[in-house]
């Protein structure tokens, strides 16, 4: 899919700007915006973005203090279509579609955040559900699916599109964890393709600190995958249930055990692209405690063209996303993983985020602007040599980063006792 932005410029001329595939484009007067307009003080600093996913483009306002116009009307968001009239400051583009204008019926989002419902940690740890009726062991109201092999016993998670049960194999007798995604046809097309992306990926990836991937396929349009139960809970509903702060050896235990899955994916040629302390999932068996990195839905191989998707059902994973991951979604690197790690330990620690997304501002202008919140404003036990690891992993700048997992782990090991 093809999307084409004619700018006008000051000189009268215009300027066409071309988003194909999964793209973002960022308009500001930063110097990061893919269109930099710094001589436009009606501007805010990252102003607004245009994303596209296929089958749809979208225009989102980043809490600009000027607003974004779409045909003469302010919006906050707005799905483009052909011929519409973007105006930002002085400044108007024409949208084009030259492929042909996207259909309408399902929203963009609805497809590609089934993953992220499927992760979400309030769901995954201890899902919401009515009392059994007598007899049974699923919920009123829900149903199980019926897939050849498998006998399901309770949810352990939903989504929008999904669920997540614990279920039994016929074969060997052991408990596994079924995700499936209903139906696998239709408006559904881009999730199944996902689902069956992260079979792909998750069978290629054979670690003890990565949630086994045990098989998958279809069945009657139903997508399903068949992974490795992990008794316990993830990260973030431990985090809660200790009171909201880890001790520092037990944070940095957990995600070192997770930086250890996260390097044998790099070293794979896999970016994971969603670290957050909810796609970790934690185990105690009496004095141990082991920890392993889940979920590889949006994972993408090394220099393939990723995508950013910004509905407010990913809410949950953009406090962790570098700016980078913002600004460059099609080059996924192993860098985005280690700022997502380096949030995910400041969470664990503090149960608070990097930086303050209570003010006002839009999310992703917060991440791309603010300076981080320092860890020993809520923990004044922090070391500072863990605080300096802390800060080198979630550098807003690239370069300034660990170059990837094997590195941050190296740095934050001799802090997990």
């Amino acid at each position: 899919m093809r999307v084409e932005l004619v700018a006008n410029t000051k000189s009268g001329k215009e300027r066409v700007f071309v988003l194909e595939g999964h793209d973002i484009f960022l308009i500001g007067r930063s110097r990061n915006a893919h269109l930099p307009l710094r001589g436009d003080i009606g501007l805010s600093r990252h102003h607004c973005v245009i994303e596209l996913a296929p089958p749809a483009c979208v225009l989102r306002d980043l809490g600009s203090r000027n607003g974004t116009f779409l045909n003469g009307r302010r919006v906050e968001e707005a799905r483009l279509r052909e011929g519409d009239v973007i105006r930002i400051g002085g400044r108007k583009m024409i949208v084009r579609f030259p492929d042909g204008a996207p259909k309408d019926g399902t929203d963009m989002m609805e497809g590609a955040s089934a993953t992220y419902e499927l992760g979400a940690s309030e769901e995954i740890a201890e899902p919401r559900r009515a009392p059994a009726p007598s007899g049974t062991g699923e919920p009123a109201g829900v149903h199980a699916p019926e897939i050849p092999g498998y006998r399901t016993i309770r949810p352990l998670g939903r989504g929008n599109q999904g669920m997540v049960w614990l279920a039994r194999r016929d074969d060997v007798g052991d408990q596994v964890a079924l995700k499936f995604l209903l139906p696998a046809t239709g408006a559904n097309s881009r999730s199944a393709d996902q689902f069956l992306r992260e079979m792909e990926i998750h069978g290629r990836l054979v670690h003890p600190r990565i949630v086994r991937f045990l098989g998958g396929g279809t069945h009657l349009q139903i997508v399903y995958l068949v992974m490795e139960y992990v008794p316990g809970t993830d990260a973030e509903q431990f985090r809660k249930t200790c009171g909201g702060e880890l001790d520092l050896s037990l944070a940095c235990r957990i995600c070192c055990l997770a930086l250890e899955g996260l390097a044998h994916a790099h070293a794979s040629g896999f970016v994971h692209r969603d670290v957050k302390p909810s796609n970790i999932l934690v185990t105690e068996d009496g004095p141990d405690l082991t920890a392993k990195l889940n979920d590889f839905g949006l994972a993408k191989a090394l220099g393939e063209v990723g995508s950013l998707t910004l509905s407010d059902e990913v809410k949950g994973s953009i406090p962790f996303m570098p700016p980078d991951q913002i600004l460059h979604c099609r080059k996924p690197l192993p860098q985005y993983d280690v700022y997502s790690m380096g949030a995910t330990l400041y969470r664990l620690l503090t149960g608070k985020f990097l930086y303050d997304f209570d003010g006002g501002k839009h999310r992703l202008a917060v991440i791309l602007e603010d300076p981080m919140i320092p860890i020993r404003r809520w923990r004044t036990d922090v070391p500072a040599e863990l605080e300096r690891v802390i800060r080198t992993a979630v550098a807003k700048d690239l370069p300034d980063r660990y170059p990837d997992a094997r590195f941050f782990l190296k740095a934050l090991a001799p802090f997990a006792g």
